[in-house]
């Protein structure tokens, strides 16, 4: 039972961060999407760790995750500031 409050309240702040950069989109610009993508794709893969998913999925999540923030880190390094 407290595991799946827990999670319930990860994908929460997970959904919520989704609407607050997409918000900020039009003052953080590109950046603000790939996060609001990271954190959409790390929500969905704690609901499939939630729901029982197999591993391959919950792989595939983290991995995208990664792709994601990766993305994102490479295109604020590479912004002048």
């Amino acid at each position: 039972m407290s595991e799946d409050l827990f999670l319930s309240s990860i994908i929460l702040v997970c959904a919520v961060m989704v609407v607050f950069n997409i918000v900020q989109a039009k003052r953080r610009g590109p950046s603000a999407y790939l996060l609001a993508m990271a954190f959409l794709a790390f929500g969905a893969t704690l609901y499939a760790y939630q729901k029982g998913a197999s591993q391959v999925w919950l792989t595939l999540g983290g991995v995208v995750v990664a792709l994601l923030l990766g993305a994102d880190f490479f295109y604020r390094t590479s912004q002048p500031k």
